[in-house]
């Protein structure tokens, strides 16, 4: 169904926009009722609480930075075993022999503790050189790179 052509002059005529032939009074007062009221001004809690609502989350901000950083810092750990003392001793003054002496025969050396812990291994050190794969219980083939 084909609708008729309109007559192009009388909608031109007819082409005005309502709010310009209106009076500024009654555009005013319909503006009052269209906008919602999301739009109207913001009262002075509003303000208050966006101050406390940013300081709020500032400080949670603060505060989980701050604990993830010290949960980073450890103490530093003591090197060596606390369990063994050091020896302390009067230390012997370096005496220069003279030139034509024979050399003193060199001092034997301190026995120290080892500053790190001994190693725990997974395996014995000699079982590893004999180590044979388990029964395979699945019977899936399996392979074994030997290095």
């Amino acid at each position: 169904m084909k609708l008729p052509s309109k007559d192009q002059s009388s909608s031109v005529a007819n082409d005005v926009d309502p709010r310009e032939a209106e009076n500024l009074d009654v555009i005013d007062l319909a503006s009052r009722n269209a906008y919602p009221v999301v739009a109207g001004k913001k009262g002075k809690a509003d303000g208050l609480g966006m101050v406390a609502g940013i300081a709020l989350v500032a400080g949670l901000g603060m505060v989980t930075l701050w604990s993830m950083s010290s949960a980073r810092l450890e103490k530093p750990a003591a090197v060596g075993n606390p369990n063994v003392v050091a020896q302390q001793g009067p230390i012997a003054p370096f005496v220069v022999p003279p030139p034509g002496a024979p050399a003193p025969a060199p001092p034997v050396a301190m026995v120290q503790a080892d500053p790190a812990p001994s190693p725990v291994y997974a395996v014995p050190p000699a079982a590893a050189v004999a180590v044979v794969p388990a029964a395979n219980p699945y019977a899936s083939p399996t392979v074994v790179f030997d290095a």
